[in-house]
């Protein structure tokens, strides 16, 4: 399919391959990983067509299509370009992450500055002297703190995969836009001047990476807009200042620039459909908007198909989860089953990768044949069909 606007973006900690389906003689070929390490995408024998029987089937209808596919990938922090950067074994690593003999990531989520992840002290883009109040026309701008290693380490992956496409996000924004004027923890300056201040602040953006050779894909006005913590680089951001945001400020300096970055809204838990409804109600902010992105920490994680249903010009996009109480007993199994797949089935992507905790039997049912397989428990599975 050609890819359009819909994202499964996972965290490093749940990262996996999924494969495409292309076709040659009607076989099936099939690669399993389990959870404890015994098969790590591990090539099994292919599958040719069976007759059918009893029992669990899964029936693949091709002419039925859903959400087109932007890619599948990682976040890569701070702290994983710090250590790509510097690791010994560098152009391995990267060669299995963005390359076609590894898993061939397709989409990176980069954070916009500091985040809770660091190799070095957090920092964003337009950081002020102590006797500076404000820079509301970016006077100050400067990526070149990721000029270090994050940029070297985004310039090797899409030499590797020049298809490769980048969602940004910031943790914070500048302290002096902010009512604690740290970087850790606080609230959004209310104000037409630190509004508008921060559309500027991704304009320049998106034209420094640009100049760069590198292209942003989408961005996010904000990781996590409803939480605060003083330990780490966070902001809260009310949905009524994200709306007059881009309604008043980044739609239009975008339509000015001729920027064709998405725009992305929301970037927080499932557990609250009313901040991107809002938002997406005012018909001034919507006609900027791409879509809404999402994280596993609280709330259904189908709630994203009633969200759709609500606004089906919008793309959906999955851009966080990690382990915790919200992901009991989280592993390869429980990320495929809630992320991957159930995702993919709430307008994320779709791929076929079954759940189970016992050996089972089932059926791959298309284009009128029957393929047999038995999957180890704990374990998923991702099939290749060729026909």
């Amino acid at each position: 399919m050609a890819p359009r606007g819909s994202i499964c973006g996972l965290h490093l900690v749940c990262l996996f391959a999924i494969a495409t389906s292309f076709w040659a003689n009607a076989s099936m070929d099939v690669w399993v990983t389990n959870s404890n390490g015994g098969d790590r995408l591990s090539k099994k024998a292919s599958l040719s067509p069976t007759g059918s029987s009893n029992g669990f089937h899964i029936n693949v209808d091709r002419n039925k299509r859903y959400q087109f596919i932007s890619g599948f990938g990682a976040a890569l922090t701070n702290a994983a370009a710090y250590t790509l950067f510097h690791s010994p074994r560098r152009d391995q690593i990267m060669e299995d992450l963005f390359g076609s003999s590894g898993i061939s990531m397709s989409y990176l989520r980069l954070p916009m500055g500091g985040t809770d992840f660091q190799g070095v002290q957090p920092y964003t883009y337009d950081d002020l002297p102590s006797w500076q109040h404000n820079d509301f026309h970016m006077d100050q701008f400067s990526i070149q703190k990721d000029r270090d290693f994050i940029i070297p380490i985004l310039k090797q992956a899409l030499k590797i995969n020049p298809s490769l496409r980048i969602i940004a996000t910031p943790w914070s924004a500048p302290a002096w836009m902010k009512t604690t004027n740290s970087l850790f923890g606080g609230e959004f300056h209310h104000g037409n001047n630190y509004q508008q201040a921060y559309a500027l602040y991704f304009v320049k953006f998106i034209q420094a990476y640009q100049s760069e050779g590198i292209s942003i894909d989408a961005i996010c006005l904000q990781n996590e807009p409803k939480h605060s913590d003083n330990s780490y680089p966070t902001m809260k951001l009310s949905w009524e200042a994200e709306r007059d945001i881009i309604k008043n400020y980044l739609g239009p300096a975008f339509n000015q620039h001729s920027i064709n970055t998405k725009i992305i809204i929301y970037d927080h838990n499932w557990d609250d459909t009313g901040y991107a409804g809002n938002i997406l109600s005012d018909g001034g902010a919507a006609q900027y908007i791409r879509g809404s992105a999402w994280h596993c920490y609280g709330g259904r994680h189908d709630t994203c198909g009633g969200f759709h249903n609500q606004h089906p010009d919008k793309d959906i996009y999955f851009t966080e989860c990690s382990g915790g109480d919200w992901a009991p007993g989280f592993n390869v199994v429980w990320g495929v089953r809630i992320l991957s797949i159930g995702q993919t089935r709430n307008w994320a992507i779709v791929v076929l990768n079954p759940r189970n905790d016992r050996d089972q039997t089932f059926y791959i049912d298309i284009d009128g044949q029957h393929y047999q397989y038995t999957l180890p428990r704990e374990s998923v599975a991702t099939f290749v069909y060729r026909n």
